[in-house]
């Protein structure tokens, strides 16, 4: 039984070739990774520091009404309407920012759900901070994972050089650890 000796030469051409490929997508896409790290960094920064305002001032009011008649119950309209008002945004305009986001992101990445960036940017933050201003519990990672991909799409949207769908996911699914690992 003989084999057929193999082409070394041929196989180890085209071994550099597909090397010399995946090092060029490599440069193509170092910006727009620094771009989308920057600028989820940036936004969830933003997200982290609204919060803290946000609490802030929760905590100012709640020792202000204490000085007013019946101050409780305008406590109590606030966070009820805070949280209401972000539930309402929520269910509204982006259910899918709905809870962590880390479960969303996953599924987007298997290609099992759509992400719209627009509303997802817009619902977490400005429907997290009310809903943290009014006291209810949020984990800030969920949230700025999905933060991040939502700005990796972006930016991935926007960058006419990121064609294929492998170089889509890994431009914006790696701002994952951009944001707050």
């Amino acid at each position: 039984m003989s084999t057929a000796p193999v082409s070394e030469p041929k196989v180890l051409a085209n071994e550099l070739a597909e090397y010399l490929d995946q090092r060029q997508q490599r440069r193509r896409l170092l910006p727009l990774a620094m771009v989308v790290g920057l600028l989820a960094g940036g936004y969830t920064t933003l997200f982290c520091w609204l919060i803290g305002v946000a609490d802030g001032l929760r905590t100012v009011m709640i020792e202000s009404f204490q000085q007013v008649p019946f101050g409780w119950l305008l406590t109590i309209l606030w966070v009820v309407s805070s949280a209401t008002l972000a539930v309402w945004l929520t269910q509204r305009y982006a259910p899918e920012a709905a809870g962590s986001g880390i479960p969303h992101i996953e599924a987007v990445l298997h290609r099992l759900r759509d992400l719209r960036w627009q509303r997802i940017i817009s619902v977490k933050l400005i429907g997290g901070v009310l809903a943290l201003g009014s006291g209810l519990v949020l984990g800030r990672e969920g949230p700025s994972v999905q933060i991040g991909g939502a700005v990796g799409r972006c930016c991935c949207n926007a960058s006419q050089r990121a064609t294929r769908a492998s170089d889509l996911n890994c431009g914006w699914s790696r701002s994952r650890s951009c944001v707050r690992f």
